[in-house]
């Protein structure tokens, strides 16, 4: 089971689409279900939010190919506080959502 420091992750981005404005629509991802890890599936913005302010671990990544629920791990999602508007962002600070290396679906 992947970790990431000492913490589990709970899901992994594979893709993620945006709006016109720039914003993430929604991401496409894998989610950590005890020991196995379900098919992906799409999590829309907001639910992505959530998700990260009650404490979770979202990292970026990739499925192994024939080697089931094994997977390359990059950057952790983090979610960033700009005025009244939250981001989401990898690495950088910014004021608007950057998933940067994240293939786009």
């Amino acid at each position: 089971m992947p970790l990431f420091g000492s913490k589990k992750i709970d899901a992994v981005v594979v893709g993620v689409r945006y709006l016109e404005d720039g914003s993430v629509d929604w991401l496409r991802a894998y989610e950590r279900r005890g020991p196995a890890w379900s098919d992906w599936k799409l999590f829309r913005r907001a639910e992505v939010v959530k998700r990260l302010q009650a404490g979770e671990t979202w990292v970026t990544g990739e499925r192994l190919r024939f080697q089931g629920g094994t997977f390359e791990t990059r950057d952790p999602l983090r979610l960033l506080q700009s005025g009244d508007r939250q981001a989401i962002v990898i690495g950088s600070d910014s004021e608007h959502d950057d998933l940067r290396g994240v293939p786009l679906v």
